[in-house]
């Protein structure tokens, strides 16, 4: 696989060539400030790797393409892009969940089969270099994503039907569809809820019955997706914003501090190697559901709301341990 510096060179080469100039080794390794060996070097590349038609005419005294319809591959990647693309493909794949898997994999092959003799290769050899643990994400139909999008970028009124984990039961509903977010592999769409009158999360894997209307809506300009995130935590958004602070003990607050948790997070160190995490949102079912899975590391401090979400579920839970297991 060619270096950059190299892949530059090769296309000025392949420029003169192209052009009829005749260009001689000795002026190319002058003008592109090289040693003369380097320019044999790309040479050598060029014929072996890529295939080139590439002679040596004695009356001009240059570099000429025997087959003048031949042209460089499509494809000119180096070794840092090639591992930055492969490791794109494998996080998408394992990111944004099962809904896309079968397009990126007719993508791969698709630019595979562009790729010529090693490098096609060093893509398998690759992958053996890197794994992805798959997000148990829930499934979305790539009819549904594909459907969202066109009324997204068509300004489409959305008739559904949409079931409501929290209530147990499906409705119809008339959205405005916004934005498409992916959130730990699971597909969310920022959309207008006609009925309510207000904007809304819906999960993609629960939209049934999708049908784009003829009817178009005017897109909200005040609405900005990454302002929209800011306003909850994770995926929801709730109508009230409050000031958030977690207590994180010594044993998990490394953890903590290595990673960012939403926009507005402050981190204040405490005696005895603990962290105060700090931040201003709403969803605070979302934040109880994250806080809970710390089990004793973590304490809510603020708001009272949450603190006492939180202590309700681990009293919950302590009694239902406190019995024998039964199936």
């Amino acid at each position: 696989m060619a270096g950059r510096d190299q892949l530059r060179r090769i296309l000025e080469i392949d420029k003169r060539v192209r052009s009829g100039l005749y260009p001689h080794p000795n002026a190319l390794a002058s003008e592109l400030e090289v040693a003369r060996r380097v320019i044999f070097n790309d040479r050598a590349y060029m014929i072996n790797t890529l295939g080139a038609p590439l002679e040596y005419s004695r009356e001009r005294q240059g570099w000429f393409y025997t087959q003048v319809n031949w042209m460089l591959p499509s494809v000119l990647i180096t070794r840092g892009e090639l591992i930055a693309f492969l490791l794109a493909i494998e996080s998408a794949q394992r990111q944004l969940g099962p809904a896309i898997e079968s397009e990126l994999t007719a993508a791969i092959e698709k630019i595979g089969r562009g790729l010529s003799g090693t490098i096609a290769i060093d893509l398998e050899a690759l992958r053996r270099h890197f794994t992805f643990a798959s997000l148990p994400a829930a499934r979305a139909e790539p009819s549904t994503l594909l459907a969202l999008h066109e009324a997204i970028e068509g300004q489409n009124i959305v008739a559904m039907e949409y079931f409501s984990a929290h209530r147990g039961q499906s409705s119809r509903r008339k959205i405005e569809p916004h934005h498409l977010h992916n959130s730990s592999g699971d597909w969310y769409v920022f959309a207008f809820d006609r009925t309510k009158t207000k904007m809304l999360t819906f999960n993609a894997a629960r939209i049934s019955q999708l049908q784009l209307e003829n009817k178009t809506f005017v897109r909200q300009s005040d609405f900005v997706s990454s302002d929209f995130l800011r306003q909850g935590f994770r995926t929801e958004i709730g109508p009230v914003e409050y000031s958030v602070a977690i207590r994180f003990d010594a044993l998990q607050a490394s953890y903590i501090r290595e990673r960012s948790w939403h926009p507005t997070q402050k981190l204040e160190e405490l005696s005895g190697g603990g962290v105060l995490l700090r931040l201003q949102a709403s969803g605070l079912g979302e934040i109880a559901r994250w806080v809970l899975q710390y089990g004793p590391r973590a304490e809510v401090i603020a708001p009272p709301e949450l603190r006492k979400i939180v202590a309700s579920q681990l009293r919950d839970a302590a009694q239902m341990y406190e019995k024998e297991g039964k199936i």
